[in-house]
Protein backbone atom coordinates (compact mmCIF):
# COMPACT_ATOMS: atom_id res chain seq x y z
CA UNK A 1 0.00 0.00 0.00
CA UNK A 2 1.47 3.42 -0.96
CA UNK A 3 2.81 5.36 2.00
CA UNK A 4 0.62 8.42 1.28
CA UNK A 5 -2.55 6.31 1.34
CA UNK A 6 -1.53 4.69 4.63
CA UNK A 7 -0.75 8.09 6.16
CA UNK A 8 -4.11 9.53 5.04
CA UNK A 9 -5.98 6.50 6.43
CA UNK A 10 -4.20 6.87 9.76
CA UNK A 11 -5.20 10.54 9.95
CA UNK A 12 -8.80 9.67 9.06
CA UNK A 13 -8.96 6.98 11.77
CA UNK A 14 -7.58 9.45 14.32
CA UNK A 15 -10.26 12.02 13.39
CA UNK A 16 -13.04 9.42 13.68
CA UNK A 17 -11.75 8.34 17.09
CA UNK A 18 -11.59 11.98 18.20
CA UNK A 19 -15.21 12.59 17.15
CA UNK A 20 -16.45 9.43 18.89
CA UNK A 21 -14.55 10.31 22.06
CA UNK A 22 -16.09 13.83 22.07
CA UNK A 23 -19.59 12.34 21.67
CA UNK A 24 -18.89 9.92 24.53
CA UNK A 25 -17.81 12.74 26.83
CA UNK A 26 -20.78 14.93 25.93
CA UNK A 27 -23.32 12.32 26.96
CA UNK A 28 -21.75 11.51 30.31
CA UNK A 29 -23.81 12.41 33.42
CA UNK A 30 -23.60 16.16 34.14
CA UNK A 31 -22.01 17.59 37.24
CA UNK A 32 -21.13 21.08 38.39
CA UNK A 33 -17.56 22.34 38.21
CA UNK A 34 -18.27 24.71 41.08
CA UNK A 35 -20.33 22.69 43.55
CA UNK A 36 -17.57 22.95 46.15
CA UNK A 37 -16.99 26.70 45.75
CA UNK A 38 -18.63 29.09 48.20
CA UNK A 39 -18.17 32.18 46.08
CA UNK A 40 -19.08 30.98 42.57
CA UNK A 41 -22.87 31.20 42.48
CA UNK A 42 -24.81 28.70 40.35
CA UNK A 43 -27.21 30.63 38.10
CA UNK A 44 -30.23 29.15 36.34
CA UNK A 45 -32.79 30.29 33.80
CA UNK A 46 -35.26 30.79 36.65
CA UNK A 47 -32.96 32.82 38.94
CA UNK A 48 -30.84 34.75 36.42
CA UNK A 49 -32.98 37.87 35.96
CA UNK A 50 -33.74 38.33 39.67
CA UNK A 51 -30.12 37.86 40.76
CA UNK A 52 -28.23 39.47 37.89
CA UNK A 53 -30.28 41.68 35.56
CA UNK A 54 -32.69 43.33 38.01
CA UNK A 55 -30.13 44.17 40.69
CA UNK A 56 -27.43 46.83 41.03
CA UNK A 57 -24.80 44.17 41.67
CA UNK A 58 -21.89 43.79 39.28
CA UNK A 59 -21.60 40.23 37.99
CA UNK A 60 -18.97 38.22 36.17
CA UNK A 61 -20.76 35.22 34.64
CA UNK A 62 -19.26 32.17 32.97
CA UNK A 63 -21.25 29.95 30.62
CA UNK A 64 -19.68 26.50 30.78
CA UNK A 65 -20.25 22.76 30.41
CA UNK A 66 -18.88 20.13 32.80
CA UNK A 67 -17.44 18.03 29.95
CA UNK A 68 -15.59 20.98 28.36
CA UNK A 69 -11.85 20.53 28.91
CA UNK A 70 -11.20 24.27 28.55
CA UNK A 71 -13.87 24.98 31.19
CA UNK A 72 -12.18 22.47 33.48
CA UNK A 73 -8.84 24.22 32.96
CA UNK A 74 -10.44 27.59 33.73
CA UNK A 75 -12.27 26.43 36.90
CA UNK A 76 -9.45 26.85 39.48
CA UNK A 77 -8.59 30.32 38.10
CA UNK A 78 -12.27 31.29 38.16
CA UNK A 79 -12.67 30.13 41.77
CA UNK A 80 -9.54 32.07 42.77
CA UNK A 81 -10.92 35.24 41.18
CA UNK A 82 -14.27 34.71 42.94
CA UNK A 83 -12.54 34.35 46.30
CA UNK A 84 -10.68 37.64 45.82
CA UNK A 85 -13.72 39.55 44.52
CA UNK A 86 -16.15 38.34 47.20
CA UNK A 87 -18.18 41.14 48.75
CA UNK A 88 -17.28 43.49 45.89
CA UNK A 89 -18.29 41.75 42.69
CA UNK A 90 -20.46 38.67 42.37
CA UNK A 91 -19.18 35.76 40.33
CA UNK A 92 -21.60 33.28 38.81
CA UNK A 93 -21.66 30.27 36.52
CA UNK A 94 -24.31 28.92 34.15
CA UNK A 95 -24.31 25.31 33.00
CA UNK A 96 -24.96 25.92 29.30
CA UNK A 97 -25.92 22.28 28.71
CA UNK A 98 -28.81 22.50 31.15
CA UNK A 99 -29.88 26.11 30.65
CA UNK A 100 -29.93 26.21 26.86
CA UNK A 101 -32.58 28.94 26.72
CA UNK A 102 -30.38 31.27 28.76
CA UNK A 103 -27.36 30.44 26.61
CA UNK A 104 -29.33 31.18 23.43
CA UNK A 105 -30.51 34.49 24.89
CA UNK A 106 -26.92 35.71 25.20
CA UNK A 107 -25.70 34.18 21.94
CA UNK A 108 -23.33 31.66 23.50
CA UNK A 109 -21.52 29.81 20.70
CA UNK A 110 -18.33 28.62 22.35
CA UNK A 111 -17.39 27.40 25.81
CA UNK A 112 -16.31 28.78 28.12
CA UNK A 113 -17.78 32.23 27.45
CA UNK A 114 -17.54 34.95 30.11
CA UNK A 115 -19.70 38.06 30.21
CA UNK A 116 -19.60 41.05 32.55
CA UNK A 117 -22.91 42.50 33.70
CA UNK A 118 -22.09 45.98 35.00
CA UNK A 119 -23.10 49.41 33.67
CA UNK A 120 -25.24 47.89 30.92
CA UNK A 121 -27.15 44.82 32.11
CA UNK A 122 -29.10 44.47 28.85
CA UNK A 123 -26.01 44.21 26.66
CA UNK A 124 -23.26 42.75 28.87
CA UNK A 125 -19.62 43.14 27.97
CA UNK A 126 -17.78 40.15 26.50
CA UNK A 127 -14.69 39.21 28.48
CA UNK A 128 -11.82 38.86 25.98
CA UNK A 129 -8.72 38.84 28.17
CA UNK A 130 -6.63 35.87 29.23
CA UNK A 131 -8.40 33.15 31.19
CA UNK A 132 -6.59 33.56 34.47
CA UNK A 133 -7.48 34.94 37.90
CA UNK A 134 -5.32 38.05 37.53
CA UNK A 135 -7.03 39.23 34.34
CA UNK A 136 -10.49 38.34 35.65
CA UNK A 137 -9.88 40.42 38.79
CA UNK A 138 -8.59 43.32 36.69
CA UNK A 139 -11.71 43.14 34.50
CA UNK A 140 -13.85 43.26 37.64
CA UNK A 141 -12.04 46.36 38.91
CA UNK A 142 -12.52 48.08 35.54
CA UNK A 143 -16.22 47.20 35.65
CA UNK A 144 -16.54 48.92 39.04
CA UNK A 145 -14.89 52.04 37.60
CA UNK A 146 -17.26 51.99 34.62
CA UNK A 147 -20.31 51.78 36.88
CA UNK A 148 -19.11 54.63 39.10
CA UNK A 149 -18.29 56.91 36.16
CA UNK A 150 -21.55 56.01 34.44
CA UNK A 151 -23.53 57.13 37.50
CA UNK A 152 -21.85 60.53 37.53
CA UNK A 153 -23.14 63.35 35.36
CA UNK A 154 -20.97 64.31 32.39
CA UNK A 155 -19.68 67.41 34.21
CA UNK A 156 -18.83 65.39 37.30
CA UNK A 157 -16.92 62.85 35.21
CA UNK A 158 -14.81 65.58 33.66
CA UNK A 159 -14.11 67.09 37.07
CA UNK A 160 -13.21 63.69 38.43
CA UNK A 161 -10.65 63.08 35.70
CA UNK A 162 -9.82 66.07 33.51
CA UNK A 163 -11.77 68.77 31.76
CA UNK A 164 -13.29 68.01 28.38
CA UNK A 165 -10.84 68.11 25.52
CA UNK A 166 -11.16 70.19 22.38
CA UNK A 167 -8.44 68.07 20.75
CA UNK A 168 -10.81 65.24 19.72
CA UNK A 169 -11.99 65.49 16.10
CA UNK A 170 -15.48 64.31 15.13
CA UNK A 171 -15.36 62.04 12.08
CA UNK A 172 -18.02 60.89 9.63
CA UNK A 173 -18.27 58.55 6.66
CA UNK A 174 -17.75 61.56 4.41
CA UNK A 175 -14.59 63.05 5.96
CA UNK A 176 -12.86 59.93 7.34
CA UNK A 177 -10.56 59.22 4.38
CA UNK A 178 -9.54 62.84 3.89
CA UNK A 179 -8.77 63.49 7.55
CA UNK A 180 -7.26 60.14 8.61
CA UNK A 181 -6.14 58.03 5.65
CA UNK A 182 -4.78 60.90 3.54
CA UNK A 183 -2.94 62.39 6.50
CA UNK A 184 0.72 62.18 7.41
CA UNK A 185 -0.26 62.18 11.08
CA UNK A 186 -0.79 59.31 13.53
CA UNK A 187 -4.44 58.95 14.54
CA UNK A 188 -6.19 57.21 17.41
CA UNK A 189 -9.79 56.64 16.33
CA UNK A 190 -12.56 55.59 18.70
CA UNK A 191 -15.57 53.98 17.05
CA UNK A 192 -18.39 54.66 19.51
CA UNK A 193 -22.17 54.84 19.77
CA UNK A 194 -24.10 57.70 21.36
CA UNK A 195 -26.14 55.22 23.44
CA UNK A 196 -23.13 53.18 24.64
CA UNK A 197 -22.53 53.34 28.41
CA UNK A 198 -18.93 52.13 28.15
CA UNK A 199 -18.24 54.84 25.58
CA UNK A 200 -19.58 57.50 27.93
CA UNK A 201 -17.37 56.16 30.73
CA UNK A 202 -14.37 56.22 28.40
CA UNK A 203 -14.94 59.82 27.23
CA UNK A 204 -13.06 61.73 29.98
CA UNK A 205 -10.13 59.30 29.74
CA UNK A 206 -10.11 59.72 25.95
CA UNK A 207 -10.10 63.50 26.28
CA UNK A 208 -7.33 63.42 28.89
CA UNK A 209 -5.13 61.24 26.66
CA UNK A 210 -5.79 63.55 23.68
CA UNK A 211 -4.66 66.56 25.71
CA UNK A 212 -1.56 64.74 26.94
CA UNK A 213 -0.47 63.64 23.44
CA UNK A 214 -1.30 66.93 21.70
CA UNK A 215 1.21 67.51 18.90
CA UNK A 216 2.29 63.87 18.84
CA UNK A 217 -0.87 61.83 18.14
CA UNK A 218 -4.24 63.07 16.94
CA UNK A 219 -7.45 61.73 18.50
CA UNK A 220 -10.83 61.31 16.83
CA UNK A 221 -14.25 59.76 17.33
CA UNK A 222 -16.73 58.30 14.88
CA UNK A 223 -20.28 57.35 15.85
CA UNK A 224 -20.50 53.92 14.24
CA UNK A 225 -24.22 53.61 14.91
CA UNK A 226 -24.76 56.58 12.58
CA UNK A 227 -21.77 56.33 10.21
CA UNK A 228 -22.17 52.66 9.36
CA UNK A 229 -20.09 52.62 6.18
CA UNK A 230 -16.77 53.11 7.96
CA UNK A 231 -17.81 51.04 10.96
CA UNK A 232 -18.57 48.10 8.65
CA UNK A 233 -15.42 48.65 6.61
CA UNK A 234 -13.28 48.22 9.72
CA UNK A 235 -15.28 45.33 11.16
CA UNK A 236 -16.68 47.17 14.17
CA UNK A 237 -19.21 44.95 15.96
CA UNK A 238 -19.04 46.29 19.54
CA UNK A 239 -18.42 49.66 21.16
CA UNK A 240 -16.10 51.24 21.97
CA UNK A 241 -13.69 49.92 19.33
CA UNK A 242 -10.35 51.76 19.18
CA UNK A 243 -7.82 51.61 16.35
CA UNK A 244 -4.44 53.22 15.75
CA UNK A 245 -3.86 54.52 12.20
CA UNK A 246 -0.23 55.07 11.26
CA UNK A 247 0.78 57.25 8.29
CA UNK A 248 0.68 55.48 4.91
CA UNK A 249 -0.77 52.34 6.46
CA UNK A 250 -4.34 51.43 5.51
CA UNK A 251 -4.63 48.55 7.99
CA UNK A 252 -4.95 49.92 11.54
CA UNK A 253 -3.56 48.40 14.73
CA UNK A 254 -6.27 47.09 17.06
CA UNK A 255 -6.20 48.65 20.52
CA UNK A 256 -6.06 45.98 23.24
CA UNK A 257 -5.11 48.03 26.28
CA UNK A 258 -7.00 49.28 29.32
CA UNK A 259 -9.53 52.09 29.32
CA UNK A 260 -7.98 54.67 31.60
CA UNK A 261 -6.05 57.65 30.23
CA UNK A 262 -2.86 56.17 31.69
CA UNK A 263 -3.51 52.84 29.97
CA UNK A 264 -4.12 54.58 26.64
CA UNK A 265 -0.94 56.65 26.93
CA UNK A 266 1.16 53.62 27.86
CA UNK A 267 -0.20 51.57 24.97
CA UNK A 268 0.36 54.30 22.37
CA UNK A 269 3.90 55.02 23.51
CA UNK A 270 4.75 51.33 23.32
CA UNK A 271 3.34 51.04 19.80
CA UNK A 272 5.17 54.12 18.54
CA UNK A 273 8.48 53.03 20.03
CA UNK A 274 8.33 49.40 18.94
CA UNK A 275 8.21 47.97 15.41
CA UNK A 276 4.79 46.73 14.28
CA UNK A 277 4.23 42.97 14.47
CA UNK A 278 1.55 41.41 12.29
CA UNK A 279 -0.84 38.75 13.55
CA UNK A 280 0.80 35.28 13.29
CA UNK A 281 -0.31 33.78 9.97
CA UNK A 282 -1.75 30.35 9.25
CA UNK A 283 0.31 27.81 7.31
CA UNK A 284 -1.78 27.38 4.16
CA UNK A 285 0.97 26.51 1.68
CA UNK A 286 4.75 26.27 1.41
CA UNK A 287 5.21 29.98 0.64
CA UNK A 288 3.34 31.02 3.81
CA UNK A 289 5.67 28.93 5.98
CA UNK A 290 8.77 30.18 4.22
CA UNK A 291 7.59 33.78 4.47
CA UNK A 292 7.10 33.40 8.22
CA UNK A 293 10.23 31.41 9.03
CA UNK A 294 12.89 31.46 6.33
CA UNK A 295 16.04 33.36 7.34
CA UNK A 296 14.84 33.51 10.96
CA UNK A 297 16.94 32.42 13.91
CA UNK A 298 13.94 30.56 15.32
CA UNK A 299 10.63 29.53 13.81
CA UNK A 300 7.79 29.46 16.36
CA UNK A 301 5.07 27.10 15.09
CA UNK A 302 1.87 26.52 17.06
CA UNK A 303 -0.48 23.61 16.38
CA UNK A 304 -4.10 24.17 17.48
CA UNK A 305 -6.93 21.63 17.90
CA UNK A 306 -9.54 21.10 15.21
CA UNK A 307 -12.80 23.06 15.39
CA UNK A 308 -14.46 19.88 16.65
CA UNK A 309 -12.43 20.14 19.87
CA UNK A 310 -11.91 23.90 20.00
CA UNK A 311 -14.51 26.49 18.92
CA UNK A 312 -13.70 29.65 16.96
CA UNK A 313 -13.67 31.57 20.26
CA UNK A 314 -11.24 29.04 21.69
CA UNK A 315 -8.95 29.27 18.66
CA UNK A 316 -9.01 33.08 18.75
CA UNK A 317 -7.87 32.86 22.38
CA UNK A 318 -4.88 30.72 21.37
CA UNK A 319 -4.02 33.04 18.45
CA UNK A 320 -4.28 36.01 20.81
CA UNK A 321 -1.83 34.34 23.21
CA UNK A 322 0.55 33.73 20.31
CA UNK A 323 0.16 37.37 19.20
CA UNK A 324 0.96 38.59 22.72
CA UNK A 325 4.09 36.43 22.72
CA UNK A 326 5.20 37.74 19.31
CA UNK A 327 4.71 41.32 20.52
CA UNK A 328 6.80 40.70 23.64
CA UNK A 329 9.69 39.16 21.67
CA UNK A 330 9.50 41.35 18.54
CA UNK A 331 13.14 42.46 18.97
CA UNK A 332 14.31 38.92 18.24
CA UNK A 333 14.71 37.62 14.71
CA UNK A 334 11.99 35.01 15.21
CA UNK A 335 9.22 33.92 12.86
CA UNK A 336 5.66 33.15 14.02
CA UNK A 337 3.00 30.96 12.44
CA UNK A 338 0.37 28.31 13.23
CA UNK A 339 -1.57 25.39 11.79
CA UNK A 340 -4.63 23.35 12.68
CA UNK A 341 -3.67 19.83 13.71
CA UNK A 342 -3.77 17.27 10.86
CA UNK A 343 -3.55 19.97 8.17
CA UNK A 344 0.22 19.47 7.76
CA UNK A 345 1.01 15.80 8.50
CA UNK A 346 4.57 15.87 7.10
CA UNK A 347 5.44 18.92 9.18
CA UNK A 348 3.93 17.25 12.25
CA UNK A 349 6.00 14.13 11.58
CA UNK A 350 9.36 15.92 11.49
CA UNK A 351 8.41 17.77 14.68
CA UNK A 352 6.99 14.65 16.37
CA UNK A 353 3.57 16.26 16.93
CA UNK A 354 0.36 14.24 17.11
CA UNK A 355 -3.27 15.05 17.94
CA UNK A 356 -2.84 14.44 21.66
CA UNK A 357 -0.27 17.26 21.90
CA UNK A 358 -2.62 20.13 21.03
CA UNK A 359 -2.24 22.95 21.61
CA UNK A 360 1.54 22.89 21.37
CA UNK A 361 4.27 25.41 20.51
CA UNK A 362 7.44 24.37 18.66
CA UNK A 363 10.61 26.48 18.47
CA UNK A 364 12.61 25.21 15.49
CA UNK A 365 16.08 26.16 14.27
CA UNK A 366 16.17 24.92 10.68
CA UNK A 367 19.78 25.98 10.12
CA UNK A 368 21.07 23.69 12.86
CA UNK A 369 18.28 21.10 12.52
CA UNK A 370 17.14 21.24 16.17
CA UNK A 371 14.01 22.26 18.03
CA UNK A 372 12.32 22.52 21.43
CA UNK A 373 8.67 21.88 22.31
CA UNK A 374 6.39 23.52 24.87
CA UNK A 375 3.82 21.01 26.14
CA UNK A 376 2.40 23.00 29.07
CA UNK A 377 -0.84 24.93 29.41
CA UNK A 378 -1.20 27.27 26.42
CA UNK A 379 -1.49 30.36 28.60
CA UNK A 380 0.25 33.70 28.39
CA UNK A 381 2.19 32.99 31.58
CA UNK A 382 3.40 29.56 30.46
CA UNK A 383 4.27 30.56 26.89
CA UNK A 384 6.18 33.68 27.95
CA UNK A 385 8.19 31.73 30.52
CA UNK A 386 9.13 29.16 27.85
CA UNK A 387 10.20 31.92 25.45
CA UNK A 388 12.18 33.79 28.10
CA UNK A 389 14.08 30.60 28.85
CA UNK A 390 14.79 30.19 25.13
CA UNK A 391 16.03 33.78 24.84
CA UNK A 392 18.23 33.42 27.93
CA UNK A 393 19.61 30.04 26.92
CA UNK A 394 17.97 28.23 29.85
CA UNK A 395 15.74 26.21 27.51
CA UNK A 396 17.73 24.10 25.07
CA UNK A 397 16.78 23.03 21.56
CA UNK A 398 17.41 19.40 22.42
CA UNK A 399 15.39 17.58 19.75
CA UNK A 400 16.74 16.76 16.27
CA UNK A 401 14.67 17.61 13.20
CA UNK A 402 14.02 14.83 10.72
CA UNK A 403 15.37 15.96 7.35
CA UNK A 404 17.59 18.83 6.27
CA UNK A 405 14.99 21.32 5.05
CA UNK A 406 11.32 22.25 5.29
CA UNK A 407 9.17 19.14 4.83
CA UNK A 408 6.47 19.01 2.15
CA UNK A 409 3.79 21.57 2.97
CA UNK A 410 0.27 20.99 1.67
CA UNK A 411 -1.97 23.68 0.25
CA UNK A 412 -5.02 23.84 2.51
CA UNK A 413 -8.15 25.95 2.77
CA UNK A 414 -7.49 28.90 5.11
CA UNK A 415 -9.64 29.10 8.22
CA UNK A 416 -12.53 31.53 7.67
CA UNK A 417 -12.72 32.55 11.34
CA UNK A 418 -16.02 30.81 12.12
CA UNK A 419 -17.10 27.72 14.05
CA UNK A 420 -18.14 25.97 10.84
CA UNK A 421 -16.33 22.74 10.11
CA UNK A 422 -14.59 23.26 6.78
CA UNK A 423 -14.43 20.73 4.00
CA UNK A 424 -11.69 18.23 4.72
CA UNK A 425 -8.30 19.05 3.25
CA UNK A 426 -7.34 16.12 1.00
CA UNK A 427 -3.64 15.91 0.33
CA UNK A 428 -2.24 15.14 -3.12
CA UNK A 429 -5.49 13.85 -4.59
CA UNK A 430 -3.75 12.81 -7.81
CA UNK A 431 -1.37 10.59 -5.90
CA UNK A 432 -4.21 9.05 -3.86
Amino acid sequence: MPQNILKYQQITVMKIFQILFTIFIIFQPSYSLYSSSKHVIALTTETFDDLVVKTDDIWIVEFYAPWCIYCQNLAPEYVQAANVLKGVIKVGAVDADIHKELSARYGIRGLPTIKIFAANKIEPEDYKQARNAKQLIEAGINAVKDVILNRLSANDRYSFLESASTEVVELSDQNFDEIVLNSNDTWMVQFHAHWCGHCKALEPHWNAAANELKGKVKFAKLDGSVNKVKANEYGVTAYPDIKLFLPNRLTPIEFDGGRTSKDILTWINEKLEEPVVELPSEIVDESSLRKACEDKELCLIAFFPTLIDCSASCRYTYIGTLKTASDRFKKYNWGWTWSAIYDQPDLQEVLNVDGSDCPILIAADYKDGIYAAYHGKFSEEGILKFLRNLANGNELLNYILKGDDFPEIYTVTPWDGTDGIQEENIYDKDEL
